[in-house]
């Protein structure tokens, strides 16, 4: 009994002590559990703060990013209203000078190259064909026959290559000379281009010397062409030069008003994350862009007088116009805002780079709107289209005219100014242009009594003694709506057809006399009776 009480002692001992173990173990995992769940609450919450610390980072990065755009944008605009600030004074050290001898060429060629045709063709020698001659032992076993045989051949090849060689050498000999010709041939084009251009150069400095309009306003049209401006600026003038005053006449198309920043910064509001621009204030901008029109002017006639041509140009008209749309009509207008001339001796006298633009225009009395920005227009001191004509002297139609002048046998010169002097007398100022550039216009008219609006009527003077073509008729109207002229007059010693008519009755800006009625009107104001004899007798009309 007491050894299976001591049995079942021991199976109770050990099943406690497994207990005990599985409870320890238990313990342990449950541990080991707690402390991992632990550690990975504590992975979890380092990672959270860690991500919100990255994304607080990423905040402030993107914070700066922005407020750096904003500063960036800024410091750009700033930048830009400081250029249009400058436009006068960052010209003052800019040469406007071209001299003539700097549009001269030179003719610049590289020296004959013949390469490999320089290189005389090698001739055969009769060493390298000649075989080997025969020793004692072979020669009397019949190498000498063989050594004959064999030198007769290679004589023959010999001279055959020689042959070949002599005529390689006469076809390089041949090429070469072409090649030689060849670059002597263009050694004297581009010699006789580069004459050309430099006498064309000499030409154009000796007429600028002279005055001769075309030749002055090419060379300052270039002047003006290196003139460096902002990009969106259109950089588009026209340039007439009147000798008789030696005076320039600029038209210039000013920039837009759109060329002033509306913004004078940018904000970056954090709260919102975005940025806001900040509104250039509207009396700024109007002010910047009265600034930006005056330096132009300026500076364009500083650039004219810079050029060192005092007997050439002795003062010089700008008139700035601005291309838009009528806000009443949404046709295009040309509005010219600024009007400014100056001679040589009193432009000369401004410091330039220490003067108000604006002030400086007031000093020189320019013509200026009092609001530019708004387009409001001015009349400019020349008309340009009038500058640009070519007038001839006037001449006495009528001295020396015989009793009952036959109008068709006068010279068309004549014949032109005899018209002038009847507009004279009706109250005109006419001008002739010059026959070579009157671009289908024989005269200009003003009426003497228009000394504000001056209405300008353009006129042509036609000696036919057949029908005046219909062509001719809408060619002056073309003219007179280029020229933006008031009216256009047609003169002639004959008659316009139904046509032609019926056109100038519909388009209010067309006269036409004919023979009938200018016979009549020189009658009448020049108090002269002529003639027009037609070689056939003209229709009924």
């Amino acid at each position: 009994m007491a050894r299976r009480s001591s049995l079942w002692t021991e199976l109770r001992r050990e099943r406690e002590r497994r207990q005990r173990e599985a409870s320890q173990a238990y313990r342990v995992q449950e541990r080991l559990i707690r402390q991992a769940q632990k550690e990975h609450s504590q992975a979890v919450q380092e990672s959270r703060r860690a991500e919100a610390a990255e994304r607080k980072h990423q905040e402030q990065r993107a914070h700066e990013a922005r407020a750096a755009e904003a500063a960036a944008r800024t410091a750009e605009v700033e930048a830009r209203a400081e250029e249009l600030r400058a436009l006068l004074h960052s010209s003052l050290d800019v040469p406007t000078h071209i001299p003539f001898d700097a549009l001269k060429r030179r003719v610049d060629v590289e020296p004959f190259d013949p390469g490999v045709l320089g290189q005389a063709v090698s001739l055969p020698v009769w060493e390298d064909f000649e075989p080997r001659r025969p020793g004692t032992l072979s020669g009397l076993l019949g190498g000498k026959t063989k050594y004959e045989h064999e030198r007769t051949v290679a004589w023959q090849r010999f001279q055959q290559a020689l042959a070949d060689g002599e005529h390689a050498e006469e076809v390089r000999r041949c090429q070469l000379a072409e090649a030689q010709q060849q670059h002597a041939r263009q050694v004297a084009e581009l010699t006789r281009k580069v004459a050309e251009h430099n006498a064309a150069v000499d030409k154009l400095a000796a007429d600028f010397h002279a005055g001769v309009p075309e030749a002055v306003e090419e060379y300052f049209e270039q002047v003006l062409a290196q003139s460096a401006y902002p990009e969106e600026f259109p950089q588009d003038y026209e340039v007439a030069y009147r000798p008789e005053p030696q005076e320039l006449v600029i038209k210039y198309w000013l920039p837009g008003s759109e060329v002033i920043p509306l913004a004078r910064g940018y904000r970056y509001v954090k709260t919102r994350q975005e940025i806001d621009e900040l509104p250039r204030p509207t009396k700024e901008i109007k002010e910047l862009y009265a600034s930006v029109i005056a330096q132009l002017a300026l500076r364009t006639m500083r650039e004219c007088f810079a050029v060192p041509a005092a007997e050439v140009v002795g003062s010089v008209v700008f008139s700035g116009h601005v291309k838009a749309r009528d806000r009443a009509t949404g046709k295009e207008i040309e509005p010219c805002v600024i009007s400014v001339g100056a001679q040589r001796e009193v432009f000369d006298e401004l410091v330039l780079d220490q003067l108000d633009a604006a002030a400086c225009l007031k000093h020189l009395k320019a013509i200026m709107s009092l609001h530019p920005y708004d387009l409001a227009p001015v009349e400019p001191l020349i008309k340009f289209e009038y500058a640009k004509y070519r007038f001839t002297d006037p001449i006495d139609a009528l001295a020396g005219m015989d009793s009952r002048q036959d109008l068709l046998k006068m010279d068309w010169y004549r014949f032109e100014n005899l018209v002038r002097q009847l507009f004279e007398e009706m109250g005109m100022t006419v001008n002739i242009t010059q026959s070579s550039r009157d671009e289908g216009i024989d005269a200009v008219a003003y009426l003497k009594t228009d000394v504000v609006h001056r209405a300008e009527y353009i006129i042509q003077a036609k000696r036919y003694s057949r029908c005046v073509p219909a062509e001719s008729v809408r060619a002056l109207a073309g003219v007179v709506e280029e020229k933006r002229a008031t009216a256009g007059i047609l003169v002639t010693t004959s008659w316009v057809g139904p046509e032609s008519k019926t056109f100038a009755a519909r388009n209010n800006r067309l006269t036409i006399i004919e023979g009938g009625e200018l016979k009549h009107l020189l009658a009448e104001y020049l108090h002269i009776d002529v003639r027009i004899d037609f070689p056939h007798k003209p229709p009924k009309r």
